[in-house]
This record gives C-alpha cells, structure tokens and sequence, in this order.
C-alpha cells in the first residue's frame, strides 16, 4: 500500500500540460545556396544542414523551390559512414514532438543508391532506394511518431553504396515536422496543496473503512 501511495503522489507532482503550436518544425530549402534554415518554429533553434566529411555544392532542386539543392561526393561507403546532418533544439520551457521528416532526393548514375535515418543515434528507417530524378514532393517520408519527446534532436541521413566516389547525392527541401510542445508543469504551491489534499482524503477514508471494519460484529 505504501508503495501504491507514493506512484500516485509521484504521478500528482509530474503532472505536465502540453499546447501545440506549429507545423513543420524547420526546414532547408537550399536558397540561395545556403546551408541555414529557411524556416524554424519561433519556440526552437535549428542547426545549418551539414556534411559529415566534404563539401558541397549547389547543383538545381526540386519544386516547389527548385533553383537549388545541396549536393555531396564521396557516397562510395557502406551504411552508417557518411551523412547529413542537422540538429534541432527546443527553447528552455518547450519539448520538440516529431511526426514526420520529409526530403527529396536525386542521384547521378554512379551516385549513392541507398539512405537510412537515424534520430539521436536510433535508426529509424533503413536501405531505402534513392532516386535517380526529381519528381515533386515531397519524394521521402519518414515516420517519426513513436520518437519520445525531447529537447534536443539530432538527425542524420546516410546515403551509400555509390559505385563511383565522385558519383552526387543532392537532397532538397529537408523538413522536420511534429509540434513543439509547450511544457507547463504544475507550480509547486499547487504541488504541495494536490499533495495535502489527496493525504487528507486518503487518510479519511482508510480511517472510515477501519471503523467501519472494527464495527462490524463478528460471525
């Protein structure tokens, strides 16, 4: 019994309210041949969209901003060896709740063949088929409802399997989208009035039921 009350005041003081606000969270869209963010929930910050070895370049995108993408080299390497990457980070009072992340991609014919996702460092798609031709969009779409809530997230796309080292892989208009939760948690002057009320109750009940227990005649 001693254990059940404490889950349940446990429970009382962690009580959390959360209020969405917006869709998507942030997205790349390469213009004008730039790494930076071209949107980010006013509740988080995001991170430039990088390459984990090389550089890149600015070839054409897909619509509907289509004048540019970015494009690396180098994709001739098993899974898990290079990527994009990118992180976003929600402000202090705020949790980041992921649904989607969506991009398009486009290959050269020697360029990389495969791509897989991790979200802080837990895969959550894997081998997928890249696409020689854009197509409209958006082309890829990973499911990311069963990510936990969290302040932090780091994302990164691996591609490989290219049969050349100076075969492309451009991505274009990378989207991370969900909600960013607003965190309210219960103040601790109401903590500490639900906590006295729930002992009291609780109290004056297990004393009514042990009267009335003490009371009953015996058969």
């Amino acid at each position: 019994m001693k254990s059940k009350i404490l889950l349940l005041l446990a429970a009382a003081v962690a009580a959390t309210a959360i209020q969405v606000h917006a869709v998507p969270i942030s997205q790349w869209t390469f213009e004008p041949g730039v790494q930076t963010p071209a949107f980010v929930d006013p509740n988080a910050t995001a991170s430039n969209f990088t390459l984990s070895a090389g550089g890149v370049t600015f070839p054409s995108g897909n619509a509907p901003t289509a004048t540019t993408a970015i494009s690396g080299i180098g994709w001739n390497v098993s899974d898990g060896v290079k990527w994009w990457e990118f992180t976003v980070t929600a402000n202090v009072g705020y949790a980041l709740n992921l649904t989607t992340l969506t991009f398009d991609d486009r290959r050269s014919a020697t360029g990389a063949t495969g791509w897989s996702v991790t979200v802080n460092g837990i895969t959550v798609i894997s081998s997928q088929p890249t696409h020689l031709n854009f197509s409209g969009g958006p082309m890829n779409t990973v499911d990311l409802s069963a990510i936990a809530l969290s302040n932090s997230t780091i994302v990164k796309i691996f591609g490989f399997g290219a049969s050349g080292s100076t075969g492309t892989w451009r991505l274009d208009n990378v989207t991370l989208n969900g909600a960013v939760a607003q965190v309210q948690t219960v103040p601790d002057s109401l903590s500490f009035s639900f906590t006295g009320c729930f002992l009291l109750g609780f109290l004056a009940f297990s004393h009514y039921k042990l009267s009335e227990r003490q009371e009953k005649p015996a058969f």
